[in-house]
């Protein structure tokens, strides 16, 4: 596995979403300004989904992050729950993957559970 390779291509992700995240502060900024009361519904919507891909940008940005730290600390491929390699394909579709497959999918599916069981205790 190619380290500086995988190191450069998280850098590169970063740097784009550095910039993404620049322009949608922007865009959050000027949505509502000067527009008639008749346009607000679109524009909330608007910024809501401006705020929103913001919030997945930061996100992200913490997970590359992380795999940027990973790598200096000469953990990077290695899965955080089993120890485990991780699929150099998964690596070069996911750089910042932090899990193997397995584990990833059990823990996707433990945090489903929890969201399912909390709606139902605010249902209930």
């Amino acid at each position: 596995m190619n380290q500086e390779a995988f190191r450069f291509r998280l850098r590169v992700e970063k740097a784009k979403l550095f910039s993404g995240r620049r322009d949608s502060n922007l865009e959050v900024l000027t949505l509502t300004a000067g527009a008639a009361a008749e346009d607000h519904a679109p524009l909330v919507h608007d910024q809501f989904v401006a705020v929103r891909t913001h919030k997945i940008h930061g996100e992200k940005l913490k997970l590359i992050d992380a795999a940027l730290r990973r790598l200096d600390e000469g953990t990077f491929g290695k899965c955080e729950d089993c120890g485990r390699p991780i699929a150099l394909k998964r690596l070069e579709a996911i750089p910042w993957a932090s899990r193997c497959v397995p584990c990833q999918e059990r823990t996707v599916d433990s945090a489903a559970a929890e969201e399912v069981e909390e709606h139902f205790k605010m249902i209930a």
